[in-house]
């Protein structure tokens, strides 16, 4: 958020600009997005509660934890998957 502050940038942006060699992380471009250089947002846009539908997320190279108690969730360190 700093960098946002001090640059004029965006604080909110796409995957790709993080990821610009994942092809993977321009066809989500509408699913995911990122809030500050940290968190990734993966919004549950369209839901049927009375159905047992999963929800997908697209996670790029890295090691992703859950923000809420840091734990290592998605372990991504060969390349991004599901």
């Amino acid at each position: 958020m700093f960098a946002a502050n001090y640059t004029g940038g965006s604080v909110t942006y796409p995957m790709f600009f993080d990821s610009p060699d994942d092809n993977e992380t321009f066809n989500n471009i509408e699913a995911t997005y990122m809030l500050g250089d940290a968190l990734k947002i993966s919004p549950v846009l369209m839901s049927n509660a009375t159905s047992n539908e999963t929800h997908s997320s697209y996670f790029p190279q890295g090691i992703w934890r859950d923000v809420f108690n840091y734990s290592n969730v998605v372990n991504m360190s060969e390349g991004g998957g599901y």
